[in-house]
């Protein structure tokens, strides 16, 4: 995608989505993996129609959040993070 001429994009978040019966195993498997190397990773948000303040409020969409929030680990940005050897 091409750069903005009004601005820098700062692709603060990177989504993986894992498709279980794809990649052979689900996102929660993974994001065990890597903490054992000491990678931090945590599930995507729960999206905010699904969280109790917003029960009972009108929907639009939300198919999408629902799919990423059930399957998704965002890939830790971190300015810190060097390539390695």
């Amino acid at each position: 995608m091409p750069e903005a001429e009004y601005g820098k994009c700062t692709r603060w978040l990177t989504v993986i989505l894992i498709t279980p019966h794809l990649f052979g195993t689900g996102h929660e498997a993974v994001r065990l993996a890597l903490e054992e190397q000491n990678i931090e990773s945590r599930p995507l948000w729960k999206p905010m129609h699904l969280q109790p303040v917003f029960k009972g409020y009108p929907v639009r969409g939300g198919s999408v959040s629902e799919t990423y929030s059930q399957g998704a680990l965002p890939a830790i940005r971190d300015g810190n993070v060097r390539q390695g050897p």
